[in-house]
């Protein structure tokens, strides 16, 4: 594992760490705005006062830490695999460049140990019909055993979001809106699931070292996409009704369903889809930025 100089000294010095996701920007997002958000991300953090760790493998090495030319390398470069948790000693053995989902960045953030992780929106179980295995994403499993707080805009809304949340229940992961009593639908600010709120970063802080005292899964805090750019619930429906037929249509199954998903509600609604994501990546970097300077202030040696 190599981890970049200015996350090491910032860890040494007990200054907020936040690790992001690399997935968002090789598959995630179309180039420029991949590059543009991924620095973005990294601004937002550091106007709080805390420290970017962007997470990949890069020639089969762990990066914690990315720097800015090897971020352009994971938004332009062809041939970056996206990988989870199980794929990184694959990637590592071939010496592959390789983007990290949420599930590969739990694991790789908890063991270079920073507490904090902001992400767009994570995996969960995906619609199915007869003809389809179920499809449930590993990232809930990662969020079971890896105590590190993961802020994001829930779950993203091509997934079945009831049946989420009782896996995550399941799973015995806490599940929080940040000063929402709603579960947030990604693209949307409300999926009518009701989910416990949490009103402050010194409340995140102190609820999660409670936590971990008795547990070593995540504590999942939801904050849902700013009103201006939140989708209207029937434009989302025919955008996502459109994007199912089309992936049954076309067989799409496994790891390459929510890239597929995500292309086509975008294009479906002119790049609404798109604004909305990179403005949940930003708002989510600096509320995880937060909550990082908060863990430094009160428990500097977590």
């Amino acid at each position: 594992m190599r981890i970049a100089t200015s996350v090491r000294q910032a860890m040494d010095l007990k200054i907020g760490v936040v690790a992001l996701e690399s997935s968002v920007i090789s598959q995630g997002l179309p180039y420029p705005n991949n590059l543009e958000i991924a620095l973005g991300m990294e601004k937002e953090i550091r106007d709080e006062k805390a420290v970017p760790a962007t997470l990949a493998i890069l020639d089969g090495s762990v990066t914690v830490g990315c720097d800015s030319d090897e971020i352009k390398r994971l938004a332009t470069e062809k041939g970056v695999i996206k990988a989870g948790s199980r794929d990184i000693g694959a990637a590592i053995t071939h010496k592959k460049n390789a983007a990290l989902t949420v599930s590969a960045s739990l694991k790789v953030a908890f063991k270079a140990g920073i507490r904090v992780f902001s992400t767009g929106g994570i995996g969960g179980v995906h619609y199915f019909g007869d003809d389809f295995a179920p499809d449930i994403s590993s990232d809930l499993l990662e969020l079971s055993r890896n105590p590190v707080v993961v802020v994001c805009a829930g779950a993203k809304n091509i997934l079945n979001l009831g049946a989420t949340l009782e896996v995550l229940e399941s799973l015995a992961i806490p599940v929080f809106g940040f000063q929402v009593n709603e579960f947030p639908a990604f693209y949307l600010r409300s999926s009518g699931f009701k989910i416990s709120e949490i009103q402050s970063v010194k409340d995140v802080v102190s609820v999660s070292l409670n936590h971990w005292t008795y547990s070593n899964s995540a504590v999942l805090v939801c904050l849902p996409v700013n009103n201006e750019f939140a989708l209207e619930q029937a434009v989302w429906d025919s955008a996502f009704d459109d994007a199912i037929t089309k992936a049954r249509e076309n067989k799409i199954s496994g790891p390459a369903t929510t890239p597929f998903l995500l292309r086509e509600v975008g294009a479906y609604t002119n790049g609404a889809t798109i604004v909305a994501n990179e403005k949940i990546l930003l708002a989510n970097a600096k509320l995880g930025a937060q909550i990082a300077v908060e863990f430094s202030k009160m428990y500097p040696d977590v």
